[in-house]
């Protein structure tokens, strides 16, 4: 099945994409410059028949959620929270976190099976940047670790943390 998707160029405002779906209505998404996401579906009087906007941080949560990824609430605090449970945090990236410079797929992060699911820049017209992005103070890294470790991960990433030790 070939799927095409159509790019439109919306001068001053972004781009906005069109999938045809089976249906004969067309689902767009229109990214603006300022990272906001407009969601929506076209019946086939081209009148929209619904239309969301979702900031950057939910827009990136909606396109893990569709490309299948599973997650806890943050129930940090909370008693009954098992230490291997999995909790996902945004951090916007200042000029002293140590992953400043580097490429999203290289970043090694404290804790066990911490990972670096995500980083969205908004002065790209991307959702998620590419792996070999090169971090920038104002992105914003989606972080992935257990619970018991999210604090050590946030902290390191802010750069108020340990750096991880090579392993050996």
């Amino acid at each position: 099945m070939e799927i095409q998707v159509r790019e439109q160029h919306l001068p001053g405002i972004g781009v906005r994409y069109d999938l045809e779906l089976a249906d004969d209505r067309t689902m767009f998404v229109i990214t603006d410059r300022s990272g906001t996401r407009h969601v929506g579906l076209v019946g086939q009087n081209d009148a929209p028949a619904w239309q969301i906007t979702l900031e950057p941080d939910r827009a990136v949560m909606l396109a893990a959620l569709l490309l299948g990824a599973r997650f806890t609430l943050d129930t940090r605090g909370e008693d009954r929270v098992a230490a291997d449970e999995v909790v996902v945090d945004t951090i916007t990236l200042t000029d002293c976190s140590p992953v400043i410079g580097a490429a999203a797929a290289d970043i090694r992060l404290p804790g066990e099976d911490a990972s670096v699911l995500a980083v969205i820049c908004d002065t790209t017209p991307e959702l998620i940047e590419d792996r070999a992005h090169r971090c920038r103070p104002g992105d914003r890294a989606v972080i992935a670790a257990r619970a018991a470790d999210i604090d050590d991960v946030t902290d390191y990433v802010r750069g108020q943390g340990q750096v991880p030790q090579p392993e050996t």
